[in-house]
């Protein structure tokens, strides 16, 4: 039973990732088209709108671009690599904290921009999302180190080359039998 409810904790938390995804990239639309209609209409945070829109757009579209980054650069440590990985870093909570300073000047003038309310809100509701997704990616982890984490052995590992040398040119340190032991012990 056990087994059945692990299983159903992941393809749940599977699910909340790409929700979570997903209701990035309708918020960055919702920013879009609010943005847009906002500068039409001549409202300056309008233009807040749609700049705010652009990151949430290159944030929530990161972790595609990842994914190609990581085919084209490879394991090589490059000026380029480096500042992607730091582009990488900023998820889940800081990604959270970011989207609630984002939705603040959407309140601003609820008035005349309305749809600016509902971005803002969406907004929230989003980086509410990546602070819950913080929590589980926080579990995961520490499942993913405690299954990695090497076992106790207590005894050394022995190269397969010192102990083909150990077999081929014995020597008393090796073996711990002086070679005229071992010369009797052979006549026997």
């Amino acid at each position: 039973m056990a087994c059945c409810g692990e299983t159903f904790s992941n393809y749940g938390w599977e699910f909340f990732m790409w929700f979570c995804r997903f209701w990035g990239i309708i918020t960055a639309l919702s920013l879009w088209g609010t943005g847009v209609e906002a500068i039409y209409y001549g409202h300056v945070l309008g233009y807040y709108i749609t700049l705010a829109g652009l990151a949430v757009t290159f944030f929530e579209l990161v972790f595609a671009m990842n994914y190609i980054v990581a085919v084209c650069q490879g394991d090589e440590e490059s000026c380029c690599k480096n500042i992607w990985n730091a582009i990488v870093m900023v998820d889940n909570w800081k990604k959270g904290i970011l989207y609630i300073l984002f939705s603040v000047p959407c309140f601003i003038q609820p008035s005349t921009v309305w749809l600016g309310i509902i971005s803002g809100v969406m907004l929230i509701i989003s980086a509410i999302l990546y602070l819950i997704k913080t929590k589980g990616s926080t579990e995961e982890n520490e499942l993913d180190k405690i299954t990695q984490n090497a076992s106790y052995d207590r005894f050394d590992e022995l190269q397969e080359d010192d102990i083909e040398d150990c077999i081929l040119n014995p020597t008393e340190q090796s073996t711990g039998i002086s070679l005229a032991e071992q010369q009797e012990i052979l006549e026997l």
